[in-house]
């Protein structure tokens, strides 16, 4: 509801793909004789993800509703009156800041919003890494406390800011991530060259809200983008961080090398002193622009490349140029087998014999224990960390004390390292009852831990102890 005295607004946000949306505004009866006002939304003009915000304005004196956003459309009508717009394939992600305001208020004058329908459809998870959320804000040289933006989080996310500023007037603490938390310290980095590009980044450590706020005393003429960085199966990782910057120039380039053939996302700042600056990237979007080519912040998708070029330039010299990105790929998964299979190759000696049961060096030590153990297998003098046993006794009672290595990432290498305890080797009755754990710990080898055991020997004539690995896939 709104009248003379109170609010004039209402917000509205929506959150997926292919939303249909219709609206009625109604005014009181005896209102310029206008009983509804409607709107709808024009199919395909609203940009990717980007919020928009819409002002519907009610003149009743002149019989009027006019509209102030390009992408928008309001009709008028003298009596019930709907429309309805399908987004389907017009990738709209989001909408926010429905406003309507009524002028000239006269003493009891109201309007009332009363019907907002919303039909939602669902849609396939994008594949790949691709940018969940994105937005963007420009700062007009003036001191700022501003949260510009909240976004939607979950773990295994990356939260990237890119800033381009006319001036190096910003640092680390100038953007404040703050809500849900992220696995890391978040990481800062910028490229001055008198015009200024910034980078602030984290990975995602728990689901929820993470509000963005540009924190500055230092005033500059900026642009920023926020996004939220996610794949679509695992996890995403960072592929490269470029930056280049120069005076006098009218290019600038950005490459990022990847080593191998990657899919991803690229987000990238520029910042410069020249006006009209063109990127020579067709898939590159500039999300946020101030000056015509001076500042931007974009994003741009790639596919099955191993690098991308990105060259900014201009037909007149440049004073100042600085370019900064991050490009995301998905995150190298290794499994148990792969590890096995790079530490084989480790070891050409081996020949065809590199198979978890082979002993190719003849020290009755089969691959795997090698592996398990860090020994050399085609090395025979060369066993690894072998198992240390020893005769203890303590408060009266005697042990034997049995200490084994395991590497310190044996999770990952799928590796189990299982300590049983028998009494005869020939009617096997291996179990792991009787042994007493005693403490785990560093080594003094790189990457493995020395794990102590120890059982009773006083109740028992014989006992042989039995350490068995295991490697899952």
């Amino acid at each position: 509801m709104w009248d003379d005295t109170n609010s004039e607004y209402v917000s509205i946000s929506l959150e997926d793909n292919n939303d249909k949306i219709f609206t009625y505004v109604k005014s009181s009866a005896g209102l310029g004789g206008l009983t509804y006002k409607s709107g709808r939304l024009i199919n395909g003009l609203i940009d990717e993800s980007t919020p928009r915000t819409v002002y519907m304005e009610l003149d009743y004196a002149n019989s009027e509703v006019r509209t102030y956003a390009d992408t928008w459309q309001w009709n008028n009508g003298s009596n019930v009156h709907t429309n309805t717009v399908d987004f389907a394939g017009a990738n709209v992600k989001n909408i926010s800041n429905f406003q309507a305001w009524y002028q000239n208020w006269g003493t009891g004058d109201q309007i009332e919003l009363s019907n907002l329908a919303v039909e939602m459809f669902s849609t396939a998870e994008p594949e790949g890494v691709y940018i969940a959320q994105k937005e963007t804000h420009i700062s007009a040289n003036t001191v700022e406390l501003n949260t510009f933006a909240s976004l939607v989080v979950t773990t295994g996310d990356w939260v990237v800011v890119q800033a381009a500023s006319n001036v190096d007037a910003w640092e680390e603490n100038s953007i404040v991530f703050s809500g849900v938390g992220t696995t890391s310290p978040i990481q800062f980095s910028k490229q001055n060259a008198g015009a200024t590009s910034y980078l602030w980044y984290a990975p995602v450590a728990d689901a929820g809200i993470m509000d963005i706020t540009l924190e500055v005393t230092n005033s500059a003429y900026a642009t920023l983008g926020a996004y939220v960085v996610r794949s679509a199966t695992g996890a995403a990782e960072v592929l490269a961080m470029p930056s280049t910057s120069a005076t006098d120039l009218f290019a600038y380039t950005n490459i990022y090398e990847f080593g191998t053939s990657s899919t991803g996302v690229l987000i990238e700042a520029f910042a410069a002193y020249a006006e009209g600056m063109t990127l020579d990237n067709p898939n590159f979007v500039i999300d946020v622009d101030q000056g015509v080519g001076k500042r931007t912040v974009g994003t741009a998708s790639f596919s099955d490349v191993s690098s991308i070029t990105n060259i900014y330039s201009t037909s007149v010299t440049n004073r100042n140029g600085a370019v900064y990105g991050i490009a995301f790929g998905p995150a190298t998964t290794t499994t148990p087998t792969d590890l096995y299979e790079a530490w084989v190759a480790e070891y050409p000696g081996l020949g065809s014999e590199t198979s978890l049961s082979d002993d190719a060096d003849g020290d009755l030590l089969a691959n795997l224990s090698e592996y398990a153990m860090g020994g050399d297998p085609s090395d025979n003098a060369d066993r690894g960390l072998f198992p240390e046993p020893s005769m203890q006794a303590d408060s009266g009672t005697n042990y034997l004390q049995y200490v084994h290595y395991e590497r310190a990432d044996k999770e990952a290498r799928g590796l189990d390292y299982i300590l049983e305890v028998g009494t005869d080797l020939i009617f096997t009755n291996w179990s792991g009852s009787g042994i007493e754990f005693v403490g785990s710990g560093a080594s003094g080898s790189s990457g493995f831990n020395a794990v102590t055991n120890r059982i009773m020997t006083d109740d028992e004539g014989v006992q042989f102890l039995h350490l068995q690995i295991e490697l899952t896939p």
